[in-house]
Formats: structure tokens, sequence, C-alpha cells
């Protein structure tokens, strides 16, 4: 935090605050949101179905894929009720209707026309619409994916028209993929900025979602939005200071500097627990914020930061170096580790690259091994080690191309045993 304002770790804090607190909200709010991008998308269907229908009359044809659908069903509905009709009248009359051998009875007919009529009408109203229900089982069918529907839609004023000069600061950055995400800044413009409505035109399948972001925007006001991520800020807020020895310098030696002190001094109230005004006039009491420290404190020691700060930060905690298990979960256990990287990379040359059981293992034992005999740099060890045991298949990719390579331990050993070696003497020097 050397020449930057250390309060502006605060501001960071809460953007990231009001993007959970919107999420938040928007969990609450998804069931209410989803009823409304329906409504909204099942009157933009009627008015193309309507539209569909008006054209066919004219001898155009129909917009609509299932308007079709719809006239038949309209049709079968009629054809049902002039029956019913007949079956009526000639029962007034006195008449009888005749079966022949083996066909269904007048009364199982009169069943199927029921059943055919009632269908038709949960389906399509007394307009020949479809209806609610009907659309929304048609939805979840996929049936009506690709209908064109057109919707109203709301975008920045001044969206596109923008201009920036230069590299942008990491809050003008946060600033604009929240506004990207929300329709606003991160201080706050949200809802309260300039923003026109478009007609956006896109098929059903894509205008749900959409629809669905609008609904959002407008059942979570900003006001809300800020209370919560308020709270969770001062509540749930957890701020991780690195490479924290980097600002402490021995005391009353060459290298000492006058900065480190200052900026010691700049981050005691705001660990202390005192109020952080920004920008946008949002107050944030620091004192229930959870604040972790750390550094490897090579050239300096912990006690030689100012005792104010080393008071403030009364848990101390020292870690070990990683061991040759550590690092074999390194390599295995995340979703996109190292080893899955070098796969994917050279398998876009047509490479493949396997890495057997005693491969990874001489892997991570190599690591341990050099990181012991030279300096310690933990985890990143692990990159120097998978270069140089990859360097042929990566620059050479040609004369391996459309076969298998098999990273074992005898691979391994060979390529690192010049790094075994190796053995840093200064370390052991007084």
């Amino acid at each position: 935090f050397k020449g930057k304002d250390v309060e502006s770790m605060i501001g960071d804090l809460y953007v990231n605050a009001k993007l959970k607190a919107r999420r938040r909200l928007e969990r609450e709010r998804e069931e209410e949101a989803q009823k409304v991008a329906m409504d909204v998308v099942y009157h933009a269907y009627q008015r193309e179905a309507s539209a569909g229908i008006t054209r066919a009359g004219e001898g155009g044809a129909s917009g609509i894929a299932t308007t079709t659908e719809v006239s038949e069903e309209t049709t079968n509905s009629v054809a049902n009720e002039a029956d019913a009709m007949i079956k009526d009248n000639d029962a007034k009359t006195g008449k009888k209707s005749t079966t022949k051998k083996g066909s269904k009875s007048k009364k199982d007919e009169e069943e199927a026309d029921a059943a055919a009529t009632a269908a038709a009408e949960n389906e399509v109203d007394d307009f020949g619409h479809l209806t609610f229900e009907a659309f929304e089982a048609k939805v979840a069918k996929g049936e009506i994916d690709t209908v064109l529907v057109t919707i109203d839609g709301t975008v920045p004023k001044d969206q596109g028209k923008g201009k920036q000069q230069g590299p942008m600061s990491p809050e003008q950055a946060a600033n604009n993929i929240l506004s990207s995400l929300w329709g606003g800044g991160a201080e706050g413009a949200g809802e309260s900025a300039p923003r026109v409505t478009v007609k956006v035109r896109q098929t059903l399948k894509d205008a749900i979602p959409f629809a669905k972001t609008e609904a959002l925007r407008k059942l979570i006001d900003d006001g809300s939005v800020d209370r919560v991520a308020k709270t969770l800020c001062e509540e749930e807020g957890i701020i991780f200071i690195d490479e924290i020895d980097k600002v402490v310098s021995e005391q009353g030696g060459q290298n000492s500097d006058v900065s480190s002190m200052g900026v010691q001094q700049d981050l005691l109230p705001l660990i202390e627990g005192s109020q952080v005004n920004l920008k946008d006039g949002t107050a944030i009491q620091t004192d229930g914020i959870l604040f972790v420290c750390s550094g490897a404190f090579h050239s300096v020691k912990p006690s030689e930061m100012i005792a104010e700060l080393q008071g403030r930060l009364p848990v101390r905690v020292e870690l070990q170096a990683l061991k040759e298990e550590e690092f074999r979960r390194i390599l295995v256990e995340p979703k996109f580790n190292l080893l899955k990287q070098q796969q994917a990379l050279l398998q876009t040359e047509n490479v493949i690259v396997e890495f057997p059981e005693n491969g990874i293992n001489a892997i991570a034992k190599v690591t341990a091994q050099v990181n012991s005999s030279a300096q310690n740099i933990g985890a990143r060890r692990l990159h120097s080690i998978i270069e140089t045991i990859m360097d042929d298949f990566s620059f050479d990719t040609q004369q391996f191309e459309g076969k298998t390579v098999v990273i074992d331990e005898a691979h391994v050993m060979s390529k690192t045993k010049s790094m075994l070696e190796t053995v840093d003497l200064s370390k052991y020097l007084i």
C-alpha cells in the first residue's frame, strides 16, 4: 500500500459486499421475478400470435409457427361443439343413434367428445389464444423456444458513448463490471442512473431470462442493496493484507524507510476500529471487520512492527514449510491443477499427456527436495519443476504430434537430476 490510500481497501470490500447483497436479494425475489417474466413474455407471444393470425387472414404467412396449431385446436373445438349440438338436437326430437357392431356406444362417444372439448377449452380461450397454463407447459417442454417475440428492455442512456482514455484504475474496472451486470456503478449509480427503454426482439428461450433480469432490476431498489451491503461489510467483512512484512523496515538500519512507518500508522486506525467515509457518502465502521495479515518476514521480524499495530494483531501463527504430501495434494486436488493445464495446453497441438501415479509422486518428491536444499519458495517451485519436465514437449511439439507422452518417475528424475545436485551453500554460511 505504499503510495496508495489504505482506506481504499474498505471501498473494495464495500464493492464486493454490494455484489453479494444484490445476489442475496435476487435469490429472495427470484420466484416473483420469474412469474413477472413469464407474464411479460406471454403477452408478447400473444401479440405476435394475433399479428400472425391477422396476416394469415389477409393472405399472408403466419408470423408464429404455433399459430397454425392454435387455429387447428380452435377448429377441432368448434367441430366438437357442433357435434354435441347435433346430438342434443337428436335427443330433443326423439331420434336415436344406431351403433354398429364393434363400435363405441353413444355414451362413450359423448364422454370422448366432452373430454376433447374440455381439453380444447383448457388450451385455448374464447378469443382463440393460448391460455397462460398451456403457454407454461409448452415453454417447459421447449416446444416454442425458437419463436421470436418483442419485449421492452432498459439500457443505460449513455451506453457506448463514454470514452475511456488510458488504463483504468481497479475502482473504475470494478465499477464497469458492476455496471455491465446490474446496470449501475459500484458506488450506488444503479437504478438512479438514467436509463432508456428499447425494443428487444429475440427468441422466446432468450427472452425469458432477459425479462427476468429486467424484473429483478425493478423489484430490487438500490436502497435495499446499500443497506444489506453495509451490514455485510461491517459484520461479515474480511480483509486479507498480504506481504505485510514489506511495510516493515529494520528500525535504525540503513534500509529504514519513512514511508513504511507511515503505512503502518495509516493501517492502525482501520484495524483498531474507525469510521471510513466512502465516495458515495456511505459510512463504514471497521470495528467488526476481521483483518488478517501475512508475510514471509525473511529480512525483518514481526517484533519490528510498531507496537500499537502488534497489539491489534494478537493472534500470531507461524506456518510450516510444505512437505511432499502437500505438494502432491496441490497437484491433484484443485479442479484446474497444473497437470490438467499442461494436458489441455498440449492437447491443442494434438499431443496426449499422461501423468501416472509414480510420476506425480516423483514431482512432489523433487519439489520438496529442491525447496529444502535451495531457497524455499513454497508451491511456486512446482511451476519451475513442471516447466523443466515438459520443456522438450513444449518446444518440439511437432515431433510428438498424434502421440501419447507418459510422464513417469524415470522421466521426472532424469530431467531434474541437475536441479537436485545444485545446493545453495549460502544458506549454511554464518
